[in-house]
């Protein structure tokens, strides 16, 4: 179908062993990488041309930060935090969890379409540069800090 096409899956875990026991099973051990753990996944990213976390449960996730700071056009799952860092279709594309369907359609969504891939990708480094930026983070922590010290100093 899309011979081009290579899944990389960086990071390790419980289910490695049987995951690389179905792509030999479904012949596909030439489109899939396992990375394994990686000490820096930035070189990673940088090979990619698409970011997908298809997670069940997420709080702030690294993973997802980092690869739109690098312009990766991302699918992520609209659990947890998630949905706080990336607006759908904006910078990004938010799937529903546990959706096989969602999932696939938005990856041939962006395989199909290199010039939304270029946009989002371009639209999530802004959106890291412009709130995720560590002067960001540390503007709302001293506005938080500021916040709760004048709410305990007027009780």
């Amino acid at each position: 179908m899309h011979a081009h096409v290579k899944l990389v899956l960086v990071g390790d875990g419980p289910l490695r062993k049987s995951l690389k026991k179905m792509v030999d099973e479904l012949g596909l051990a030439d489109s899939v990488i396992f990375a394994g753990f990686q000490e820096s996944v930035e070189p990673w990213l940088y090979l990619m041309d698409i970011f997908v976390l298809p997670s069940r449960m997420e709080g702030t996730p690294l993973s997802l930060l980092e690869a739109m700071a690098v312009g990766l056009p991302c699918i992520a799952t609209d659990v947890g935090g998630v949905s706080k860092i990336m607006t759908h279709e904006k910078d990004g594309l938010l799937i529903e969890s546990d959706s096989i369907f969602a999932l696939e359609n938005a990856i041939m969504h962006l395989i199909k379409q290199p010039k939304l891939r270029t946009e989002l990708g371009k639209n999530a480094r802004h959106t890291i540069e412009t709130k995720f930026s560590i002067k960001q983070w540390a503007r709302d922590i001293e506005i938080l800090y500021h916040s709760i010290i004048s709410r305990h100093t007027n009780h």
